[in-house]
């Protein structure tokens, strides 16, 4: 019994030590009108030594609603600390670890047109790792996103918000005139008074030579 228990153990710590899955949601909070859609990004990350399989699968049900998550089934990759130079992608600092390239889990939400206002929940969970038939090891991660629906403007707001940003880009229009207008008064004063400065640095010259004979 003592010899099976050993051969147990020190075949679950390996497995254990080397899984390590780390998420974090990019945003978990998005609003838009009834009938928009949107995206939540969450960024994924394993520090341990071997792949493992993830399953991401939804909570909650909202009829009506199209979401999609991409990637829904997928093997998680080692990931190694970056260096820069960076290229392209998501980084994450973990602690203690350092910066890595995460992987992109994307969930993308399409609201009904005639869906109510209000908040709305989001619930996800991504499982990770792989079951045989000595031992399970898996990890879960939860995540709450939220997603409010606002009511659409009316056509008066509309209307008062397009004059409104009309009446602001005719006034940084009138602004840069006006600027272009000094400017080029300027430039005409100083070519006005240009033969009154030369006339006056001539005398100025002339009164010099008189000096010094």
């Amino acid at each position: 019994m003592k010899f099976k228990l050993i051969i147990f153990i020190s075949v679950l710590i390996p497995m254990i030590y080397s899984f390590n899955f780390g998420t974090v949601p990019k945003n978990d909070y998005q609003s838009v009108e009834a009938g928009e859609s949107t995206e939540f990004i969450i960024l994924l990350w394993n520090l341990g030594q071997n792949s493992y399989p993830v399953n991401v699968r939804l909570l909650n049900d909202l009829p009506g609603w199209d979401i999609i998550v991409r990637p829904q089934e997928f093997v998680l990759s080692p990931t190694p600390v970056a260096k820069p130079p960076y290229t392209g992608g998501e980084y994450f600092k973990v602690s203690g670890m350092g910066i890595v390239k995460t992987e992109t889990l994307r969930l993308f939400v399409k609201t009904p047109k005639n869906v109510e206002p209000g908040l709305y929940d989001l619930d996800m969970v991504a499982i990770a790792g792989d079951s045989d038939e000595q031992v399970s090891v898996l990890q879960e991660r939860q995540f709450k996103l939220k997603l409010e629906v606002k009511e659409k403007p009316t056509v008066f707001e509309r209307t008062y918000s397009s004059l409104k940003l009309t009446g602001e880009k005719i006034n940084e229009r009138v602004k840069n005139a006006r600027n272009s207008m000094t400017g080029m008064l300027t430039g005409i004063n100083l070519s006005s008074n240009l033969p009154f400065f030369l006339g006056l640095i001539l005398i100025v010259i002339a009164i010099a030579i008189v000096i010094v004979k």
